[in-house]
């Protein structure tokens, strides 16, 4: 039976993979077993990939984010509800700075409740 060595299996593995770059995770492991070292193929694997992605070489699993017309200033479409403006349409188009803007107001005003109303007295005024 093989003498079993302390210290740090990553970096044997590691130093083993830089001196053996075509080596495949079972073969690493069953050298470093004969080295004295109870280290199994999956460990091999695991530190391999974490190596890889620490450096930011490894690969993502998964479906790739799509870029395909996204941009921060798109305009969003919304349906309105109710009375329609002048746009005349059920649709128009609103930034995300109008929203963001929305939110805030929203936030300030202490909820949507409370901008409701405070359109609706803004609407009685301006009919006046």
């Amino acid at each position: 039976m093989a003498k079993k060595t302390t210290g740090n299996k990553s970096q044997a593995i590691l130093e083993y993979k830089s001196s053996n770059p075509d080596a495949k995770p079972k073969a690493i492991a069953e050298a470093l077993q004969a080295a004295g070292h109870d280290i199994n193929a999956g460990y091999v694997s695991t530190i391999l990939s974490k190596s890889r992605n620490a450096k930011g070489g490894g690969t993502k699993r998964g479906r790739k984010k799509s870029t395909k017309g996204v941009s921060a200033s798109r305009a969003v479409q919304t349906k309105k509800k109710g009375r329609q403006t002048s746009g005349g349409g059920a649709s128009s188009e609103v930034s995300v700075d109008v929203l963001m803007q929305i939110r805030d107001m929203v936030s300030t005003a202490g909820g949507v409740e409370e901008v409701q109303k405070a359109l609706n007295t803004y609407q009685k005024l301006m009919d006046n």
